[in-house]
């Protein structure tokens, strides 16, 4: 089983998912109490968006397991995935209640109430969450991501500061940090924790382009900010954000002909965005 697992795992990954089925299907005959390769098979359907083909796998596996909280979890990730709010609560509550240790019902239910723009109950969905799972870091960053979508950046800042303490070495808390500082004003505290944030992951991009981008922004450290944003844009070089990014380096190092380029480049990926046409002038 464990080989045939290891070789559906092969064709998944060079999304060759109809030999991916295939194999989980094989692997489902041999133990049908198995519930990886029911898992495994419906992940091969929801990666080709085929919601209905994965629900109909996962809810056939729960006769045979009907308390296995996964199968319960990615039941309502596929109703998550096509808007069934509904129908998704109910599964990841059925996750908590089958066990209230596990983080991503609790995560995930409250991305449900975040995405129906329901913060009240996304953040207190994500608290009580943390009563049960103090030690889960993705609990604290969708809380303190909860109060920045409503720009309570002083409560986003509080819970994210205690997160970072506790867990040192979390990129994705460190940029969120650094996210609210910048949000709320805080510019010197934004660049130390976008720097903060490099030196555990020194290429994600998303850093280098942020740091880069308000660097340029206030004119300052400027051959930085330009190698920051190439870095960028080598991984992700039709990114619109990240070519109106340089663009903005140049126009700051008084480049204005290349500026130009960058952000008219930058207009065929993010044609509705206000900055871009500020930027263009």
């Amino acid at each position: 089983v464990s080989l045939r697992l290891n070789l559906a795992d092969v064709y998944m990954n060079s999304q060759q998912y109809n030999q991916a089925i295939d194999q989980y299907q094989k692997m489902i005959n041999l133990n049908r109490r198995d519930t990886r390769g029911w898992i495994n098979l419906s992940l091969a359907y929801l990666r080709q968006e085929k919601y209905s083909e994965a629900e109909n796998v996962l809810n056939q596996a729960l006769t045979l397991s009907p308390k296995d909280p996964d199968l319960h979890l990615y039941l309502g990730v596929s109703y998550m995935s096509r808007k069934d709010y509904n129908q998704a609560g109910a599964k990841f509550q059925q996750v908590i209640d089958l066990n209230p240790k596990d983080g991503r019902g609790w995560v995930n239910l409250g991305l449900v109430y975040l995405r129906q723009d329901d913060y009240i109950k996304s953040t207190q969905t994500f608290q009580d969450g943390l009563t049960s799972v103090p030690d889960d870091p993705e609990l604290w960053f969708y809380l303190a991501y909860a109060y920045t979508e409503q720009k309570k950046y002083d409560q986003a800042i509080e819970v994210t500061e205690q997160a970072v303490e506790k867990f040192t070495e979390n990129h994705r808390l460190h940029f969120l940090l650094g996210q609210a500082y910048d949000q709320s004003g805080q510019f010197d505290k934004a660049v130390s924790t976008f720097e903060a944030a490099l030196k555990i992951d020194p290429d994600d991009p998303f850093t280098l382009n942020y740091l880069g981008y308000i660097l340029a922004d206030k004119g300052q450290r400027l051959e930085e900010a330009r190698v920051m944003v190439e870095k960028a844009l080598g991984q992700h070089p039709d990114n619109g954000a990240f070519l109106d990014s340089l663009g903005w380096v140049y126009f700051r190092l008084g480049q204005s002909q290349k500026a130009r380029e960058y952000i008219e480049k930058a207009l065929l990926y993010e044609t509705g965005s206000a900055t871009l046409y500020e930027h263009l002038g």
